[in-house]
């Protein structure tokens, strides 16, 4: 387990120049140990001839400390046979750094196990000893775990014609086999992803690899494991089994949005390494391969903006030298509203858009409300549009009208006469330029006749009581009348009269 001093009882010689307390580092105090992970090694080993099987006793860990980096990594060993008659003494030998965070011990054992073993079978019991920049030292097996501070053992096995001393029996010679090799090792597809994931992001990946010979193959697994840079070693890692594809092709599926589930850790990539064992028990590891790794964060969107209402409060007809008034009501609109690309409040209960000019009777204005929300860079936006039409002052009132009399409606000269005909018809003519035209779709406005006079009139039409007439006067002033009555005399035509009711522009 971690802690700042080598185990006791077989101290090894501190590294120099790197006692925590002596420094002089203003940095924050490192008190956590390197990290020692992956032990790996080739047993049974064998020793007096090579005929039964490996010599020469391989063992790799991974070690890391990315606070203040490794400093030493060493072996703590011995053999003994399984009769306690020797194993007193440990020796120690370096471990040599191979890359990548891998460490790595070669022994032979026909010289190491030769004069301790003397011919039977035994064991070679060691422990890993680690230590970082701060002297804080790490130790495998874990001291703190279970069953911690018991030296790991890898068997040897003697191999000679003879049996060997003691009547052990030697161990069957089994057949010459090739080591195992892995190549071809990909990851598909290159981005993952996990966390909150609602887009259709792929939240699976799968590791392939060509794994040779096919007939020493017993297991194949893949170790993978999170970093936030793809030169740095996981601190933790997870282990899947691999299945096989085809002929010498093995491939793993690993479900990152399970593996990291109720897990913030950013971006950064998932590193993978394959690891097969022959039928022999030896074990051989792949360079590390990154995917890249995402984290989907569930962003909520702002509700959209909306216009509740927007209309005019004129009823959409201005009378020249009024203020232009309009009401609205808006939601959500956090990027702004606009009338016209003017900034205006977001709502409103009376606004005033300017004053409608004299002298543009009949003319057509359009006011775009806008309300933009959501992200301000690229922001939603909804509109609505109101179209008003500014009106000339208007005067109503009544006349009676005889029979080839004349009435000015607007105060710029006469505008029309009856002429009676007979029955209860007649006819009004327009004077001084006046165009008239009979009205048939209930009671008009003077924006109505403005329209239908430009579109289709006449200088005189024929009438009769309850006609609506649609008029523009030879001054430019358009409004509507009324046949309330159509009085005839038959004997005295000229005492023939109608009554009106009407509304004309006029100028002020």
């Amino acid at each position: 387990s971690g802690n700042n001093n080598p185990p006791a009882g077989n101290p090894p010689p501190p590294p120099a120049g790197n006692n925590a307390a002596n420094s002089g580092s203003s940095t924050a105090a490192d008190t956590q140990p390197p990290l020692i992970s992956n032990v790996q090694d080739n047993g049974p080993v064998y020793y007096g001839n090579n005929t039964c099987g490996n010599t020469t006793l391989t063992l790799t860990a991974t070690v890391s400390d990315n606070a203040s980096g490794v400093q030493r990594v060493y072996v703590r060993y011995n053999l003994r046979t399984y009769n306690p008659i020797n194993g007193t003494n440990f020796k120690e030998k370096d471990m040599t750094p191979i890359g990548g965070g891998l460490y790595r011990l070669t022994l032979d054992m026909n010289a190491e196990a030769a004069a301790f073993l003397n011919g039977l079978n035994g064991g070679f019991e060691y422990q890993i000893m680690a230590s970082d920049g701060k002297n804080n030292w790490q130790t495998y097996p874990d001291t703190n775990q279970p069953g911690g501070g018991h030296p790991a053992a890898i068997t040897i096995n003697y191999c000679g014609s003879n049996p060997p001393p003691g009547g052990v029996p030697g161990p069957p010679q089994p057949p010459a086999s090739q080591p195992l090799t892995i190549s071809n090792v990909q990851v598909n597809p290159a981005d993952v992803y996990y966390g909150v994931c609602v887009s259709g992001e792929a939240t699976a990946l799968q590791v392939q690899a060509t794994i040779d010979p096919l007939d020493q193959i017993q297991s194949a697994r893949v170790r993978y494991g999170f970093v936030p840079d793809p030169t740095m070693l996981p601190q933790q890692e997870t282990t899947v089994n691999m299945y096989p594809l085809g002929i010498g092709d093995y491939a793993a599926d690993i479900d990152v949005a399970a593996a990291f589930a109720g897990q913030s850790m950013g971006d950064g990539y998932l590193t993978v390494v394959v690891e097969a064992t022959d039928k022999q028990g030896h074990t051989v590891i792949s360079n590390a391969t990154s995917a890249r790794l995402h984290e989907c964060t569930l962003t909520i969107l702002p509700s959209p903006p909306s216009i509740n209402y927007f209309y005019s409060l004129n009823n959409n007809e201005v009378m020249e030298g009024s203020a232009i008034l309009f009401t609205w009501d808006t939601e959500n609109a956090t990027c702004g509203v606009t009338l016209n690309g003017d900034s205006v409040p977001e709502d409103a209960v009376e606004y005033s858009a300017g004053t409608a000019m004299f002298g543009l009777a009949g003319t057509q204005l359009t006011f775009t409300l806008e309300a933009r929300g959501g992200d301000c860079s690229n922001p939603d936006s909804v509109q609505q549009a109101v179209t008003i039409t500014i009106v000339a002052p208007t005067t109503d009132g009544t006349a009676t009208i005889y029979n080839a009399g004349d009435y000015d409606m607007d105060g710029g000269g006469a505008d029309l006469s009856f002429d009676y005909y007979s029955g209860d018809e007649g006819s009004l003519l327009g004077l001084g330029g006046t165009l008239l035209a009979v009205w048939y779709g209930g009671t008009p406005s003077v924006t109505q006749c403005r329209s239908y006079v430009d579109n289709s009139s006449y200088a005189s039409v024929t009438i009769i009581e309850g006609d609506w007439v649609c008029f523009k006067t030879g001054n430019g002033h358009y409004g509507y009348l009324v046949i309330s009555t159509l009085v005839p005399d038959q004997s005295n035509p000229i005492q023939s009269y109608i009554n009106i009711y009407y509304e004309t522009e006029y100028t002020p």
